[in-house]
């Protein structure tokens, strides 16, 4: 917190010359490796007189932020009840399924859900990411699998780290893939292929200029 209140007024200052102001923008790490990454860049170098401060949040914590005032900008997936917010979607990510490297299933290019049955899984508490985990939990239940969750971290990240140490098997969008993280495989679920949306949002009481500024950049970009 004093390192975040200590470069305030340097970010202040940089913005000042602008005549707009700070942008306080939040993102999910995973969509770094998603188009989103060139929305991120036009954000951050982009927006003359725009200074952005990024703030690194799963998705509910997000949404919590924008209807707090404490965020202008985020990038999440959205959750069934976040119809106060406005958003565009970005990127449509196909959700695939994660494995162990040493995993039996691990040089298999598909996988059905039901191959699955004896695996342990890893995935994040519903409350911080729940659409995501509800098309994870629906696509399983309509295979016939009732997925056994012992692991509950909060990022996507952890989720392949846990992965990539043998604590189980997991759902992830397919962009993760290109995070190059050693340990792990990552196959198609045969099927149908639930995916995911990552969105742009903000909440439409918001009057900062500098959102103003940045949507009419970042919008006709999605």
């Amino acid at each position: 917190m004093l390192a975040h209140a200590d470069g305030l007024p340097h970010l202040a200052q940089r913005a000042k010359g602008g005549g707009t102001g700070l942008l306080r923008a939040g993102f999910v790490a995973s969509a770094v490796f998603t188009r989103a990454r060139s929305l991120y860049t036009k954000l951050s170098f982009g927006i003359p007189g725009i200074v952005t401060m990024w703030q690194e949040m799963n998705s509910a914590e997000q949404m919590a932020a924008l209807r707090e005032g404490k965020l202008d900008i985020g990038f999440a997936y959205l959750a069934a009840e976040s119809e106060d917010l406005k958003s565009k979607v970005v990127f449509r990510d196909p959700i695939v399924v994660t494995v162990p490297e040493h995993h039996r299933f691990a040089k298999r290019r598909s996988i059905r859900l039901t191959e699955l049955r004896d695996d342990d899984f890893v995935l994040p508490v519903r409350h911080l990411s729940p659409r995501f985990y509800d098309r994870v939990i629906s696509a399983c239940h309509e295979a016939g699998l009732s997925p056994t969750i012992p692991h509950q971290p909060r990022h996507m990240l952890s989720i392949l780290s846990l992965v990539s140490m043998g604590a189980g098997v997991s759902f992830l969008p397919r962009s993760l893939a290109k995070a190059g993280f050693p340990g792990v495989a990552f196959l198609n679920i045969a099927g149908t292929t639930p995916d995911i949306e990552l969105s742009v949002v903000w909440h439409p009481d918001n009057i900062s200029p500098a959102l103003r500024r940045a949507l009419q950049v970042i919008v006709p970009l999605c």
